[in-house]
């Protein structure tokens, strides 16, 4: 206790007169309390002590597990973000139609743009009956040309990829 009277004496918190006079409440506190009342707050200080560490512990427990929880919680998105773009990019590169650019120029709007495409015969004749979609491949408009199955998964996913898709009337 006189270690934190002096400390509070030394950064001008209390004046010499102030610790002279908590100095001897002190002692006059002491006396009455005689040598078992002291002991007996000394057991019940430290005993607070303890609790108090204990309860430190406790809350630090709880404050890291908050923090793995939230660490957790914020790679949890990035996982699924993660795993949807490699899902989607599985269904470019297993739907993408092979042996589609040839002479034939295939026109179609993108937007507001009318863009077109070198593609053979068959894939002009599949794209017009449904069987193929137009998609774009990256954000930059570079195009390819998808299998419907797969233009559909991906018409689920991220339907703003597909370009032109020509489906027949849909039985709902």
């Amino acid at each position: 206790m006189a270690d934190l009277r002096e400390q509070m004496l030394k950064a001008g918190l209390i004046s010499q007169e102030q610790a002279k006079r908590s100095a001897h409440n002190q002692r006059v506190e002491n006396k009455e309390l005689g040598r078992e009342g002291k002991a007996d707050r000394e057991r019940a200080a430290k005993a607070g002590v303890k609790a108090q560490k204990q309860a430190r512990t406790a809350e630090d427990r709880k404050r890291g597990k908050a923090q793995r929880e939230q660490r957790k919680g914020k790679e949890r998105p990035r996982q699924l973000q993660q795993k949807a773009e490699s899902a989607l990019e599985r269904i470019l590169r297993e739907g993408r139609m092979a042996k589609w650019e040839g002479n034939r120029t295939y026109y179609f709007a993108d937007g507001r743009a009318l863009e077109s495409l070198k593609v053979t015969d068959e894939a002009a004749r599949q794209l017009e009956a449904g069987k193929a979609a137009i998609v774009r491949s990256d954000g930059r408009g570079r195009y390819t040309l998808l299998l419907s199955g797969a233009a559909l998964q991906l018409l689920e996913a991220t339907p703003e990829r597909i370009v032109t898709f020509h489906r027949g009337p849909t039985a709902d």
